[in-house]
């Protein structure tokens, strides 16, 4: 079971506090230090034997761990000299920084900062460390040593002359880093526990949490009763029904007209259906309702930050099984919006079931924007590599307010092609398209260029492609621990709060 509290607890901040000078012993404390401050360092640090041969050896190494004393403010004292150029620089220096102190089993925290770091410097690099202060594991720690737990860092102190903890940007900043290690951990829990049948009560635990979020439920052969035929299609084989939830939450009463949809690919396991994944490419598939965790997230989050945005959020949660009445390929299957779909192969089902999403939250909600999440294609790994997602639209505008909120949270994005070469591509000749052409190349325009014929007029719409920046693929980096990354959710937080203040 997908247990919400649980979840809450695994992904809560440290209990943060600050103080303009470090004026008593702490058992671990990390310093920060700028190339430029290296010429006056702390006090505590230069009382250290010699001060001056502290500082060029952090020049050579850029960072030390250093043992107090009875009389030194420290127990143990991690220094780090850090890139503050950027913000990817100071969340990637923060990421660095607390995997290592993670290994050293820290679990309270003093960080000194200088004084010519800005108060949105020192909330980057905060954000970094809440973002890095996460590992999913499942492990029963059964006969083991004590030293191989993973524990998180449980609380946080600040010590700068002029940090302000309670000012409002530096707590949204913070506190949407909850909502995107609550993301991580409902994506990298296996199949077994997150399926179409939990995932769905655990968007009615949200829905529970708040009068202003209203949820429907359409499940199993009642898809099929209201035509939602081609969700129906992609889950039938298994033995989960699947069911599509779309959950509304009012936040802005006084404009009712204004609404903006959120639609997230579900699929809690992809097995490719008949069209059958080899090993070597299905074991991960537990990974792909990333889209949907990014956008159910995102929801949660705007519900709890109290945002004053309409917004409808619609997923289909499915798994893509061989069972006895699984869907075939070259079935022609109608679409909840009347566009008949040839299937060139049942493993490009994720964007059928984006489809009738799409086509049913714009029928039943109108919003005036949509933007759309999914793990889709394995092209956008090729185009793009493991760090970028794919962004395709039809509006400018829209296309710019989210790379603006990408380039605020280091999520990446791209801006990708939709052609008329696209385009014909994904016609069929037995219906109006194919959901696979078969072809090598392109493939991740191809998909958007189908998706885009669910897209009604007037509706500004966004396609991400997540497929490859969604989860780490290798060793931990930046701000990421092993499997899913939360990609997205912060930018899409970021993203409604600029459409709010436009």
């Amino acid at each position: 079971m997908l247990d919400i509290k649980n979840i809450e607890s695994l992904t809560n901040l440290p209990q943060l506090s600050s103080q303009k000078e470090l004026a008593k012993r702490v058992d671990t404390l990390l310093v920060v230090v700028t190339e430029e401050s290296l010429s006056q360092p702390p006090s505590f640090l230069t009382a250290l034997g010699s001060g001056s041969q502290v500082v060029e050896e952090l020049k050579k190494k850029k960072k030390l761990v250093l043992y107090g004393g009875q009389n030194d403010l420290f127990g143990v004292c991690y220094v780090r000299i850090g890139k503050f150029g950027s913000t990817y620089d100071i969340l990637d220096t923060a990421g660095d920084q607390t995997r290592l102190i993670l290994v050293d089993k820290v679990t309270s925290l003093a960080i000194h900062f200088p004084d010519s770091l800005t108060q949105e410097q020192i909330t980057t690099f905060l954000t970094g460390v809440c973002l890095s202060n996460y590992k999913f594991v499942q492990k029963s720690y059964i006969g083991t040593d004590e030293s191989t737990h993973f524990k998180r860092i449980g609380s946080i102190e600040v010590v700068h002359n002029n940090f302000n903890l309670q000012d409002e940007k530096v707590q949204f900043s913070l506190q949407c880093t909850r909502y995107s290690l609550f993301c991580r951990q409902v994506l990298s829990t296996r199949a077994l526990e997150a399926n179409p049948e939990t995932m769905l009560e655990l968007c009615r635990e949200i829905a529970k949490s708040n009068s202003k979020i209203s949820i429907e439920t359409i499940v199993g052969k009642e898809l099929q009763e209201k035509g939602l035929n081609l969700i129906y299609s992609v889950g039938r084989g298994a033995a989960k029904k699947p069911c599509l939830v779309v959950l509304k939450y009012e936040g802005n009463p006084q404009k009712p007209e204004d609404v903006l949809a959120f639609v997230g690919k579900g699929v809690c396991f992809d097995a490719g259906g008949l069209n059958l994944k080899k090993t070597g490419g299905i074991e991960d598939m537990w990974f792909d309702k990333g889209g949907a965790c990014t956008v159910l997230s995102a929801f949660k989050a705007a519900v709890e930050l109290n945002l004053p945005v309409n917004l409808a959020c619609s997923m289909a949660f499915v798994e893509n099984l061989v069972g006895s009445d699984a869907y075939h390929p070259s079935d022609i299957i109608k679409s909840y919006k009347g566009i008949t779909v040839e299937i060139g192969n049942t493993d490009a089902e994720g964007r059928l079931i984006l489809a009738d999403s799409m086509s049913y939250v714009q029928e039943k909600h109108k919003p005036n924007t949509l933007i759309e999440f999914s793990t889709l294609t394995g092209a956008v790994m090729v185009s793009l590599g493991v760090t970028t997602a794919g962004l395709f639209s039809n509006d400018d505008k829209l296309v710019d307010r989210l790379l603006k909120a990408s380039g605020e949270t280091c999520e990446r994005l791209w801006h990708l092609p939709i052609f008329d070469d696209n385009r014909n591509d994904i016609k069929a000749k037995a219906a109006d398209l194919i959901n696979s052409t078969g072809k090598p190349y392109g493939g991740a325009s191809n998909a958007a260029a189908f998706l885009e014929n669910f897209v009604e007029k007037g509706t500004s719409w966004a396609h991400v492609d997540i497929a490859g920046a969604g989860y780490t693929w290798g060793p931990q980096r930046f701000i990421y621990s092993e499997g899913s990354t939360g990609f997205g959710v912060r930018l899409l937080i970021n993203y409604i709060r600029d459409r709010i203040n436009a």
